[in-house]
């Protein structure tokens, strides 16, 4: 749905609505980065590799 399908006097909230869900999506995902570094940094080298391995499979059937 594009915003200039909705009502006129709705399209200022979608527009906010967008922005909000981006700077919390680029929220979560600083999150999850951040707490993937501590974990692979607490665990050792080969399990890190493996986890590595794993997310980015996972990435890839995402896209």
């Amino acid at each position: 749905m594009q915003i200039n399908d909705i009502e006129p006097f709705c399209q200022d909230e979608i527009a906010l609505y967008k922005q909000c869900a981006e700077r919390r999506d680029k929220e979560i995902r600083k999150r999850l980065q951040d707490s993937e570094f501590k974990l692979g940094s607490s665990m050792p080298l080969d399990a890190a590799k493996e986890r590595t391995a794993q997310l980015e499979a996972e990435v890839t059937s995402l896209e």
